[in-house]
Formats: C-alpha cells, structure tokens, sequence
C-alpha cells in the first residue's frame, strides 16, 4: 500500500510540474459555505457557472437540524416497464400527485400510460420535481441542484413558474441552484445569491419582471390550425359546427387555442339559468334566440409543457368578447380556469337518464366505474358474469355509450347497435364510464355579467 500512495504523489507532483506549479501553489482550500436564508413561502435562488460552489452550498442544507429536506432529480425515476400513473400509484404519491399532474405537463393519457423507461429527459425532470413535491408538507424545505437543466426554454419558464406558485400554496423553504438567468422573472426569488467562477459570491435584490404569461399573445385562426392541438385531447381531431378559433403565441410558438361554437337547442342546465328566450317557446323561436346571442366554448387546449402558468384561463378571458354574442356557455369537469377566465359555474349537469340507468346497474353490484376502467379489471369483471348479466350489461351499455360513440363523426359509429358491444368499443368503455361518473359544471358568461 505504502509503494501504491509513494506512486500516486508522484504522478501528482509530475503532473503538477508540467502545470508549472508547486504542490503548495496548487492546494485550495474551498471556502466556508454560504449561509442560505430560507423562510416558508420563499425562494433562494443561486446562480452562477458550473463549479462555483452552488451544489456546496446546497448540500450544507441537508446539516441543518430539525428540517425536512427534499430533493429532486431525473436519477430518481427508475428505468422500468411500469407505468408513470403505476408507479405514482406504488410509491403512495397518487392522491397528492393528482393536483400536480396538469401542472407539471403529465396529464395526458399517453403520458400517464408511458413506461418509465420510454420518458424523455424532460418528462423524466418534471416527473422528479412532482415526486418531491408530493412528498412535502408545509414547512419542509425543497433544494433543486441543476434546476430545469434539461428542458428547453419555454418549459423551464412554466416550471419556474409553477415552482413559485406551489411554494407559496404549500409554505415550503426553497433553494434553487441553477446557470439560466431567463428563468428568474418566472421564478421570482425572493433571495438571489450570484456566485463566481473563483467561487465568491455576493447577495444581490432581484427587481421583478414580467414572466412568460405576459408575452402572451392571442390571434384569430382556422381549422387548420386545430391539428397541432388535436393529439391532445381525448376527441381527437372532431369538432362541433365552429364559430370562432383563437390561438395562444408565445415567443413565437402556438401554445393553446380556444375554439367555439354554436350551440344546440337541448341542453337541460340552461334552465333558469339563461334568460327565458333561449328555454322556453317554440322550437322555432329558441333557434332563433340561440344561433343569434349564445356560443359554447368547445375546446381549449394547451401544450402539455405550459399548462399550469395561466395560459387557459388567460387564452379564454381575451376571446370571450370577441364571440360577437351576448352568452357563451361551456360543460367541464375540473375546470377552475373557466372561472379564472370570468365565467360563473351555474351548477352541476347529471348524466343522462341511460347514462344513470347504467350507473345505477354498477352500484347494484358494488362496483364503481373506477373499478373497471382499465381494460385488464374490466375483462376481469366481465368474465365473473353469466351469460344472463352479459347480456343485460350489454343492453345498458350501449344505450349508455351510444350518444358518445354515435355521433361527432367517430371511428366507431355503428358498433353499439348490434347485440354485442364491439371489442373496439369495449376499449373506449373505461375512458366512458370515468366520464359519466363524474358530475361536470354548467359554466355561463354574459357580456353584462
């Protein structure tokens, strides 16, 4: 062992003498680390170049006693064949993970029905920065090394953004190390420290800046441009009779886009809340009063990347006066944007009297919709029956799913009217029966409102 290290100072020395120094010059010892500030509901931001001593700094956090530390990496994702909603779902993450999953660009079927292994570095990042934050409760602090390292920089904006906004909703201590100043206006800290490449470094006051939401800019579109933004949601490239589009820029990209449409004459959740032209009379005398002063919002859409920051909400308030009507309505599940955006929620829409006849049939059988929504519980389940209740869940089923599948010009027009639902619409049944089971929101804008 003694030749070994002899040997190793010797390179050492060699090596420093063909840098021209002494071992003495060459000796460095790092400075004492910074102490960061950290309150609940801040954000230390430390910038600098790689090796000027952020990550040290970072790392004496994990000493300080009597705090919870949490941290995030893409290193923390396994590489496997599960699932991402699998794994949220193993790790005891899923019922916090929900709320954070439109936030951080996850929630979109394909995604959430990736493999691990199959996600890129980007969605390997933002999925790291979920974990951590579903694990946190008030009070905990976050450190985030190499912040946003590997995503473009329209997506390392929203997430800064986001990281801001979920600071002050959960009262978390927060310490960012990162080398990319375009995300602090998004970001916001509240503490900047700036390191040099001799490892100094200097307390600086951050002036606050507009972020990416307020380079937000909305323009009138077509048709055409609703292919983009067709893969993300779930009715694909079907739309309504269109009445307007509108698409969101920022920095050049087409980020969101709203459509709208006109509106039918059979919606019950008008009632009482609409004036009484658009409700009562003649058929006659309401397609007047509806094709004349009242629009549906039909779709909105963001790219999964900026979700989260206030594109919808923002894309939906600018657009709605420019729908030439007096009442624009809309039915959503989930959407807190739409009242954000200056629409009032009026109340709830019940499913269907065939849509409750089926409901109705699952509870007599102590089994929600939820249970078999994926398609290996589902076959699970359906080869527990008889061929009696086959036959009579059939019958309820496709009268429940036929005002989905049978209209909006769908692929699978024609396969619930036979004597058995159809294996392809046996695969569309979990996405229904999720749908149908929740109660979605009858929202109204009014231009006097």
């Amino acid at each position: 062992m003694n030749t070994i290290a002899h040997h190793s100072s010797q390179l050492t020395e060699h090596m420093l003498a063909k840098l021209g120094l002494l071992p003495d010059e060459a000796a460095h010892q790092p400075p004492e680390p910074v102490n960061i500030p950290l309150a609940c509901g801040r954000i230390a931001a430390l910038v600098g170049p790689s090796g000027s001593g952020k990550s040290r700094a970072l790392n004496a956090l994990a000493l300080r006693a009597g705090e919870r530390i949490h941290t995030a990496s893409p290193r923390d994702i396994p590489i496997s064949e599960i699932w991402l909603c699998d794994w949220l779902a193993r790790m005891g993450l899923e019922t916090r993970a929900k709320e954070l999953l439109p936030s951080f660009g996850l929630l979109d079927a394909r995604v959430l029905r990736t493999p691990l292994r199959a996600l890129s570095a980007g969605q390997r990042a933002r999925l790291g920065l979920l974990a951590a934050l579903a694990r946190c409760n008030p009070g905990d602090t976050l450190v985030l090394d190499e912040f946003c390292a590997e995503l473009d920089v329209l997506s390392a904006r929203a997430i800064a953004h986001v990281i801001r906004r979920m600071v002050l909703r959960f009262e978390l201590r927060c310490a960012i190390a990162t080398n990319r100043e375009e995300i602090l206006p998004d970001l916001a800290p509240d503490t900047l420290i700036r390191f040099t490449a001799t490892g100094g470094y200097r307390f600086d006051a951050y002036p606050r800046q507009r972020g990416l939401l307020h380079s937000l800019r909305v323009r009138p579109a077509t048709k055409a441009h609703w292919r983009a933004f067709a893969p993300y949601h779930h009715r694909g490239r079907t739309l309504a009779p269109v009445a307007g589009i509108f698409v969101a820029e920022i920095a050049g990209r087409d980020v969101g886009i709203a459509v709208y449409s006109h509106a039918g004459h059979g919606c019950r959740a008008r009632q009482g809340v609409l004036p009484a032209e658009f409700c009562s009379g003649s058929i006659g005398e309401r397609l007047d009063a509806i094709n004349g002063n009242l629009r549906v919002l039909h779709r909105v859409v963001v790219i999964p990347e900026l979700r989260g920051i206030g594109v919808a909400a923002e894309l939906v308030r600018r657009t709605l006066p420019f729908c030439g009507v007096d009442y624009v309505e809309c039915i959503a599940s989930d959407a807190g944007f739409l009242e954000r955006a200056g629409m009032q929620r009026a109340g709830d829409v019940p499913p269907g009297p065939q849509a409750q006849r089926l409901l109705s049939w699952l509870a007599a059988r102590c089994v929600s919709p939820r249970d078999i929504a994926r398609e290996d519980a589902r076959r699970a389940w359906l080869e527990t029956l008889d061929a009696c209740e086959r036959a009579e869940f059939d019958s309820v089923l496709r009268r429940a799913l036929r005002p989905y599948i049978e209209t909006h010009h769908s692929a699978l027009r024609g396969q619930v009217n036979a004597g058995t639902v159809s294996d392809q619409a046996l695969a569309k049944t979990g996405e229904m029966l999720l749908r149908l089971s929740c109660r979605p929101g009858y929202y109204v804008w009014s231009r006097a409102q």
